[in-house]
């Protein structure tokens, strides 16, 4: 599986499907990672079935709170849309932020409110780091503890 994450990166994200797990119960399984080709980090299913597919992301910087948006790769967004489409599954974003995880379900109606802008990591690691990105309101996140995925959160 190509990855461009650290240890620590993928240790933690592990740890966020851990804990979605334990939310969603036995019925419903985290898959492991995606290859890197999906864009998208996990799906959840339930016997063969795709029950929903998720990208998780982890900061270490910000706490729930400190901003009125969330931003990140739009093309991820896209992508995660996409694969929710084509399996007619919800594509959910979780992030762990310092003071606990939060989701949100987003979809194509959802976007069309969402502010677009140029952005991404200021210290460049890869060619196209700096890209296209969305800006979610973070009023739309609920905690983990509130998440049930048969929610639509916008």
């Amino acid at each position: 599986m190509t990855t461009f994450e650290s240890n620590v990166n993928i240790d933690n994200e592990q740890k966020v499907a851990d804990a979605i797990q334990n939310q969603v119960g036995n019925s419903i399984k985290v898959s492991e990672s995606l290859d890197f080709d999906y864009y998208i980090d996990r799906v959840l299913f339930e016997n063969d079935g795709i029950v929903a597919w998720i990208e998780i992301k982890c900061t270490d910087t910000y706490e729930y709170c400190m901003s009125s948006y969330y931003k990140i790769s739009l093309k991820k967004i896209k992508r995660g849309i996409d694969w929710g489409e084509s399996t007619f599954a919800p594509f959910y974003l979780a992030v762990n932020f310092k003071d606990g995880i939060f989701i949100t379900r987003i979809t194509k109606e959802c976007m069309k409110d969402y502010p677009i802008g140029w952005g991404g990591r200021r210290v460049r690691r890869v060619k196209g780091d700096q890209e296209p990105m969305i800006a979610i309101p973070i009023s739309e996140f609920v905690s983990l503890r509130n998440f049930t995925i048969d929610k639509v959160y916008c």
